[in-house]
């Protein structure tokens, strides 16, 4: 059976059932403070918060030294996700240390990816189609960011090639001989 895509790129595909955005599980928390923040609790909270939710090792996060305790005083920290870099951008809200941090990008799971990715050609294909991906088990979903699956569909194996296309996690494909 042959799988019949249109090059360049299959139109986007949003990952919502198979995105954990970790804005959600990071968002507000309050970090003990005096005139300044400690960059290893704000690094400690979020490792924490990115470790519990992907049920993963605490990864490595790096933050500035220290940040002063008033509100609208910015910073960026950085995690290492599997291996990937995740900007963290913080935002003091409050002069008791409740500070707001968004990542600058999704991560998702490659199982979740590959489930919906899986939905989608069997429903293009009108078949069951396996599909394993060559990535890491988190992906940080940076737009331009690549990599390749394998597409199993009856006897016929096809190399899908995904991009993500947003920060929020969406992706296209292009399948290829």
């Amino acid at each position: 059976m042959s799988l019949g895509m249109r090059p360049p790129y299959r139109p986007a595909i949003g990952v919502t059932s198979a995105l954990l955005v970790a804005a959600g599980l990071l968002g507000g928390c309050s970090i003990k403070a005096g005139d300044t923040i400690s960059a290893r609790n704000v690094e400690r909270v979020i490792a924490s918060r990115l470790a519990g939710t992907f049920h993963s090792p605490l990864p490595a996060v790096t933050c500035p030294g220290a940040v002063p305790a008033q509100a609208g005083t910015t910073f960026e920290c950085t995690a290492t996700v599997d291996g990937q870099r995740l900007a963290i951008r913080g935002t003091v809200t409050g002069t008791h240390g409740r500070v707001k941090l968004l990542p600058e990008a999704a991560v998702v799971t490659r199982a979740g990816t590959e489930a919906a990715l899986s939905r989608h050609l069997g429903t293009a294909l009108g078949a069951g189609v396996r599909l394993t991906c060559l990535a890491p088990a988190l992906l940080v979903a940076n737009p331009g960011r690549s990599f390749e699956c394998t597409a199993l569909v009856g006897h016929s194996t096809r190399r899908v090639m995904v991009r993500f296309t947003s920060k929020d996690g969406a992706f296209s494909y292009r399948v290829t001989p």
